[in-house]
């Protein structure tokens, strides 16, 4: 009996392929912080905002990918924690390394669950081409 591939059997299958070669490769997580940066420039600005941290901490909520409630204040105090500039800007830099702290105790495995979270968080918010 033949199997029916479905889009989302492709994905999964996708995403399975990515999680043994990233491993394969010896994780850089800088690297693959960089990259969520890039992504969480909603506005393609070259930079990522409050705004758009509280949209994306808004959005892991909505996809279920936590359960607590997510506030302007909260985001707010990330900024804080993260360096933000005085326009409410974070850098790349000070962005990957916040998230090499906070993540730092998450294997491997659960640091790429998390960039997967992140990653989908930024394609939600995107517009449907």
């Amino acid at each position: 009996m033949m199997r029916k591939i479905t889009l989302a059997n492709k994905h999964q299958n996708t995403v399975q392929l990515l999680k043994v070669w990233r491993k394969r490769s010896s994780l850089d997580r800088r690297l693959e912080l960089s990259k969520i940066y890039s992504e969480f420039d909603l506005d393609g600005n070259g930079d990522v905002g409050e705004a758009e941290m509280f949209a994306l901490g808004t959005a892991r909520r909505k996809l279920g990918q936590k359960s607590s409630t997510w506030s302007k204040d909260q985001t707010h105090t990330m900024m804080l924690n993260m360096d933000c500039d005085a326009d409410n800007n974070v850098s790349s830099g000070n962005f990957v390394a916040y998230f090499i702290s906070h993540l730092s105790k998450e294997s491997d495995d659960e640091f790429l669950e998390t960039m997967e979270q992140f990653l989908a968080c930024a394609r939600s918010l995107r517009p449907q081409s």
